[in-house]
């Protein structure tokens, strides 16, 4: 918090708070990271951050604890004995002597020094001032002014002032302050407590006069010749055992700690030994590590690197442990494109949207899975604006100017995220941060606002889903068919919903939830004055503003929507069910209590949708009527909404499950089949007769394509009785895995493709869904209250389904398990693939067909009807030849038994291998 800024918090306010801890705020080692700022700022509902209240306490700490003075003398004085601290030890470290207590006041002789010099032309340029660009509040123009960078100024001025002072300090300066075009410095050294005042007049237009007044000069203060050497390489090796396993400031603390205890005898402090800075140590400790970095695989070599906090290794921006932006030093970058043009391949790979997905395990075995953004240099945000270095664009606080910069050349650029590593200056590189920057925000404001928000919401909230809200209507639906009630429902229909978004209206109600003015400013930069074009062939239109919506595709999008329609009103005698857009608006009662109930809160929608300037579609909104009532099977809902009917559907689709009116799920479950039956016409692409992929491949391809289609939404519909339907397409699934042929038993095909029957799967699905309901309050039926049950032939989710605890793979085997009826000797059941899976196409299916002894032998295809009356018999001299003969035959080098083709041996693979253009 910048000196002279207003305080959040009433003074007097401020003060009762800290009184209640004060014993722990007087402490004068206090860290900015203590978990009781973050306590404090809870009290105070977050009106200031802990870092504010840290520094808050920091300067006011004499009007916060008016004794704080006297107590911390009183502890100094315990500490660093009168007697002992005549004469001082030195610049040993900037944490060893921050009180001007240390020294006795008899002791001290002060002094003070003042004298000038001038710079020609040539030095003054080398400390120019930079200019800069500040945008003028209310206008889309900026001001220019001139910066005064420190790490230009400060050290030729300490240079200069060693010169004429000889003081043996190295001006480590405090507090000091830098005007816009001249140099005007008031500091305090860190080392020799000398207070400095250095000031620049422009003489003539080549010489510039530097004035320097020292004053509180110690004369006391001794030089001990022993810093200015360097290290030893003897001395450099034996730390850099003890920094291996160490942090740096832990080491430099630990030296200092060791001279504050020589100081018993008054003659030993001029031989005081030296100990080397906190950079220095930093900086053996990263020579040490450097050993570590060179790895041939570049992703160990990063998170080796990444175990350090040294300038010159890689640093994460974000906070966020799976979303992170890391910088790259050159050194890396070069040693990565070494490893390139070395082994020609690429241990990396980037996606679109610039960031990587890498799956490896370290020498000691854990297993590590991480998004990561890897770019290394400096985004120019405008010709006319300075450039930014990445790191500081994204920690930045979200008030600073360089932030709305880089903002607004983002909104003008059209390139999207890189597809390879940037190491120079790129507005591509803008593009993927401000997606992590996005990031960053929605983490930050998702937490303080999700409690905020109306529990009927469920779209995308942690602890909630589509399956589940989904399963909350159902149940509502099944508890009015247990009271004998009619269930009216409307699915309204919004046009545009993101598109219609008024910006203005949103950015009040995310300043009424947070209260942060200057959070709000930055969303505002992000969602305003964005601009498209529309490319055609060669063919481009001009740009156009954008004035209203959310950004397509963005993180944000869903949060901020919530937020936007969190104050639609709940009707009277009405339940609502929300998914984002998606609206759910159920009554139940009889069929006129349910038209009148529906007729009202549409009334009341219409306005509430009116102020916030979104556009409800009546001629897509549809209702439909849910009940056990055969005889008015076919009556609809009397609903009118803006003078237009509502249509009526037989079969509606809520968040893509098909429902009916008495919810058998029929029409759902053929729907689920086509859709798998159409992806394994995919997964067949992948095979032949001869050739195809490996079964792993195809198993991940069919898990990821077939079952995640065949499950969705499963506890909903899995105890409907056309379920089955769906398990006909899931099993042709798990044949084009093994290769077995349809007339297979199902009791076998499933071990050996390695997944779990799906009614197996489904039943494991529902029991964790049930579990979830009981132990999660963010659930949307954690508090549900079960109707007295009425009917005894409806099967609903509650009432059927009991809780699963445990991993949901375990769960599934031991259900497998109990459920089979499969004799010995066979593949064990695992949701693995079984012994063989790395065998070629044509011998992995030769393999399973012969384990379950359907194959296109003579025999079975005598019983299959494609003999046509020919000979049954073997070429070896057999009547009939069958599936356990070929294991057998004497016409095949080897011969195997049942136990040999469940295990793949090698000599099952000989007779595999022999009989795979028959069988």
């Amino acid at each position: 918090m910048p000196k002279g800024r207003k305080l959040m918090v009433d003074l007097e306010d401020l003060k009762e708070v800290f009184n209640k801890y004060a014993e722990t705020l007087q402490n004068p080692n206090i860290k900015s990271n203590d978990p009781i700022f973050t306590t404090i700022s809870t009290e105070l509902n977050f009106k200031m951050s802990p870092l504010a209240l840290f520094l808050t306490l920091k300067r006011k700490r004499n009007i916060l604890f008016p004794n704080y003075i006297t107590i911390h003398k009183k502890q100094t004085d315990e500490k660093y004995p009168v007697e002992s601290s005549s004469s001082s030890s030195g610049c040993i470290s900037n944490t060893l002597f921050e009180d001007s207590d240390f020294y006795s006041e008899k002791s001290i002789q002060k002094e003070t020094k003042v004298f000038s010099y001038q710079m020609d032309l040539y030095d003054w340029k080398k400390i120019q001032p930079l200019y800069a660009y500040q945008k003028r509040s209310g206008t889309d123009t900026y001001k220019k002014y001139r910066t005064m960078p420190k790490f230009k100024w400060s050290h030729l001025l300490k240079e200069n002032i060693y010169k004429f002072t000889k003081l043996p300090c190295t001006w480590t300066l405090r507090r000091e302050k830098v005007v816009k075009n001249k140099i005007f410095v008031k500091g305090i050294c860190s080392q020799c407590k000398s207070c400095v005042q250095i000031k620049s007049y422009k003489t003539t237009d080549k010489i510039h006069t530097i004035f320097c007044k020292i004053t509180n000069i110690d004369k006391t203060f001794i030089h001990n010749p022993k810093k200015k050497f360097k290290l030893t390489p003897y001395k450099r090796q034996k730390l850099a055992k003890i920094l291996k396993n160490e942090p740096a400031i832990v080491v430099h603390n630990e030296l200092a700690s060791k001279i504050i205890g020589d100081k018993e005898d008054e003659n030993a402090v001029t031989n005081v030994p030296a100990i080397p800075s906190l950079s220095a140590i930093r900086q053996i400790k990263s020579e040490a590590c450097r050993t570590q970095w060179l790895h041939p695989n570049p992703i160990i070599s990063l998170l080796a690197m990444a175990k350090t906090t040294h300038k010159d290794v890689i640093r994460s921006i974000t906070v966020h442990p799976d979303f992170s932006i890391y910088y790259w030093s050159d050194e890396q970058i070069n040693y990565y494109n070494e490893y390139l043009r070395k082994f020609k391949r690429v241990t990396i790979t980037i996606d679109a949207t610039g960031s990587f997905f890498e799956t490896m395990r370290l020498p000691d075995g854990t297993k590590i899975t991480k998004r990561k953004f890897l770019y290394a240099g400096l985004i120019t945000a405008n010709h006319k604006l300075k450039s930014v270095p990445v790191l500081q664009m994204v920690t930045d606080a979200h008030g600073k100017q360089s932030i709305f910069n880089w903002l607004n050349q983002w909104k003008r650029e059209i390139q999207t995220s890189p597809h390879e590593i940037i190491t120079d200056d790129s507005s591509a590189l803008i593009a993927a941060s401000v997606e992590a920057f996005t990031v960053l925000i929605l983490n930050r404001l998702a937490g303080l606002v999700d409690p905020k928000l109306i529990p009927e919401q469920a779209g995308f909230r942690p602890g909630k889903s589509c399956c589940s809200q989904t399963l909350n209507l159902t149940q509502h639906i099944e508890d009015g068919f247990e009271t004998g009630k009619v269930t009216g429902t409307v699915f309204v229909d919004l046009s545009a919903a993101y598109d219609t978004v008024n910006i203005k209206r949103l950015l009040w109600k995310v300043g009424e939830l947070t209260g942060d003015r200057k959070f709000v400013g930055v969303l505002g930069e992000l969602l305003q004055n964005r601009r498209f074009q529309v490319h055609l062939s060669s063919d481009k239109s001009r740009w156009r503003a954008q004035r209203n919506g959310l950004p397509q595709g963005s993180v944000l999008a869903p949060l901020l929507f919530n937020i936007y329609t969190n104050d639609q009103p709940s009707p009277p005698n009405t339940t609502r069910f929300l998914y984002a857009d998606d609206l759910a608006l159920t009554s139940q009662g009889s069929f006129e209590e349910v038209e009148e109930n529906l007729n009202k809160a549409l009334e009341d929608l219409s306005t509430c949708y009116q102020e916030n300037a979104l556009k409800p579609n009546p001629s897509k909104t549809q209702s439909c009527v849910f009940h056990l009532r055969n005889r008015e099977a076919s009556r609809t809902l009397n609903i009118q909404w803006r003078g237009v009917p509502i249509s009526h559907c037989k079969l509606p689709k809520y968040l893509g499950v098909t429902l009916d009116r008495s919810l058998t799920f029929r029409k759902n479950c053929e729907n689920i089949k086509q859709k798998v039956a159409s992806r394994n016409n995919l997964l067949r692409r992948l095979t032949s007769t001869t050739w195809g992929a490996s079964p792993t491949v195809l198993r991940t391809t069919g898990l990821a394509l077939c079952y995640s289609v065949g499950e969705y939404a499963c506890p909903v519909w899995s105890r409907s009785v056309h379920a089955g339907q769906v398990d006909v397409a899931l099993n042709e699934t798990c044949r084009i895995i093994t290769g077995c042929l349809k007339p297979t038993p199902l009791r076998m095909l499933h071990p050996l493709a390695g997944i779990a029957p799906p009614d197996v799967r489904r039943s494991v699905a529902s029991g964790i869904e049930r579990a979830k309901l009981e132990t999660d309050q963010r659930h949307p039926m954690h508090n549900y209250t079960p109707v007295p049950q009425r009917l005894k032939s409806r099967r609903g989710f509650y009432k059927t389904v009991a809780p699963v605890d445990g991993e949901a793979s375990r769960a599934r085997r031991d259900l497998w398990r109990s459920r089979s009826l499969l004799p010995s000797p066979l593949v064990p059941l695992l949701e693995s693939l079984p012994p063989g899976h790395d065998l070629p196409r044509r011998v992995w299916q030769s393999l399973n067909r012969l384990r379950t002894r359907v194959g296109r032998s003579k025999d079975n295809r005598s019983k299959w009807g494609f003999a046509g009356g020919a000979d049954l018999g073997c070429e070896c001299g057999a009547a009939v030849q069958t599936m356990s003969h070929l294991i057998a035959c004497p016409l095949c080098p080897e011969t195997c038994s049942r136990e040999d083709l469940m295990s793949a041996s090698g000599r099952a693979l000989a007779v595999a291998a022999y009989w795979a253009d028959i069988v």
